[in-house]
C-alpha cells in the first residue's frame, strides 16, 4: 500500500503526511568531538536532554560542561535530530534527518509528560506491500511544556 492509500483511507484529520527520514550514524572517541555535536545542534535551536556524569541538563537552556562529560543527549529540531550514548571508551551517535516526501507514513505523539514538560516525538511508518505498517524509527523534535502548540 502506498502512502497516498492510506492517507486516503485514514483521512487527513487523524495527522498522518507522508514524509521520509535520513539516518547516519558514527562513533567519536573523544569528549570533545561530542561537545561539538551538542553545540552544533544548541546552534539550530534544538530542544532535548542531555545526561552528564553529574546531572541532567534540560534544552533550552544553556550547555553545562561543569556537570561533566556526555554519557547520553537526544537534541532535536523540526529537521533533524541527533542522539548520542556512551559506548566503552567512546560514543556512538545517530542523526536522523527530515528528508521530505517520501515513501513512508509520518505522524507525531507527544511523550513521557514529566514535571508539565513532554517529548514530541515524529514517528516513521514503513509501509509494507502485504502485512501491517509498522514504526521504523522515531525521533525527538522538540521538548515543550504540555498542551503547548508547535
Amino acid at each position: 500500500m502506498q502512502p497516498d492509500d492510506l492517507i486516503a483511507i485514514l483521512g487527513i484529520a487523524s495527522g498522518y503526511r507522508k514524509g521520509a527520514v535520513r539516518i547516519d550514524s558514527g562513533t567519536a572517541s573523544s569528549n570533545a568531538e561530542i561537545e561539538d555535536l551538542v553545540a552544533e545542534m544548541y546552534g539550530q535551536s534544538a530542544s532535548g536532554w542531555i545526561a552528564r556524569q553529574s546531572g541532567i541538563e534540560d534544552r533550552p537552556g544553556p550547555l553545562r560542561a561543569d556537570l561533566g562529560s556526555i554519557l547520553e543527549a537526544e537534541l532535536g529540531t523540526a529537521a533533524e535530530t541527533l542522539q548520542l550514548r556512551r559506548i566503552g571508551d567512546g560514543w556512538g551517535w545517530t542523526r536522523l534527518v527530515e528528508t521530505g516526501d517520501g515513501g513512508m507514513l509520518v505522524d507525531e505523539v507527544e511523550l513521557a509528560a514529566v514535571g508539565g514538560r513532554s517529548a514530541l516525538y515524529r514517528r516513521y511508518w514503513a509501509l509494507p506491500d502485504t502485512g501491517a505498517a509498522e514504526v521504523t524509527t522515531c525521533r525527538l523534535i522538540s521538548v515543550r511544556t504540555l498542551g503547548e502548540e508547535t
